[in-house]
């Protein structure tokens, strides 16, 4: 017989940072020099993370990596707010499977007078990966451009797995007397129960039917 049923779990956080402990990035894999952690403002607690002033030719990242083995359906969930960004100032939310090729989420580029909340479902390629990464990358062309994000957190459902459902077979045990070259007929009831879907029996197939030879 063959019986697959599922189990289904809520939703787990895999990492979590709104930048109130420990020391400046402590809980990011690298952090590039504009980056920083203070209070001037934030969206709950008292410090949020920032990229300020000119980065030159180059962007700065800050990179956290997040291992999703065992986990699906992954979410990357941020607050940001932004100050006095003009022309090709930016912050771009990215992420990698492979921590070569980055795929952008979405780019900061206009300034903001709140708080603005952005949540983003990632496509299947980030499932169940050991080399899942976020980065937020930075652009800035002036020391007074500003972009504040707090409250980074991935998201994952775990995989469901194979359950095996209770099997009973009555009688359990049975010996029935040759009738005739073939053998002879034996007679059963099975019963299926799963802990997720209930009583399953009419799933239920046997390698030899009850009632055949």
């Amino acid at each position: 017989m063959s019986l697959i049923p599922m189990s289904v779990s809520a939703s787990t956080t895999l990492f979590s940072d709104g930048f109130e402990v420990g020391t400046a990035f402590s809980a990011w894999s690298s952090s590039d020099s504009k980056w920083s952690v203070g209070g001037s403002e934030h969206h709950v607690g008292s410090k949020s993370g920032s990229a300020e002033g000119s980065t030159g030719g180059t962007d700065d990242d800050i990179v956290k990596a997040v291992s999703t083995v065992g986990y699906q359906n992954i979410v990357l969930d941020y607050w940001y707010k932004t100050s006095n960004l003009s022309g090709s100032d930016y912050v771009k939310a990215e992420w990698t499977s492979n921590g070569t090729t980055w795929n952008t989420l979405f780019t900061i580029s206009s300034n903001t007078s709140s708080w603005t909340h952005k949540t983003h479902t990632l496509p299947a390629g980030a499932n169940s990966i050991s080399g899942f990464k976020i980065r937020f990358t930075a652009k800035l062309s002036s020391g007074s451009h500003r972009v504040y994000l707090d409250d980074v957190s991935v998201f994952g459902d775990a995989i469901p797995v194979d359950q095996v459902p209770t099997i009973s077979i009555t009688p359990n045990t049975q010996t029935v007397e040759a009738t005739g070259p073939s053998g002879a007929v034996a007679t059963y009831s099975v019963s299926a129960i799963d802990n997720e879907d209930g009583n399953i029996s009419g799933s239920a197939v046997c390698n030899v039917a009850s009632g055949s030879v």
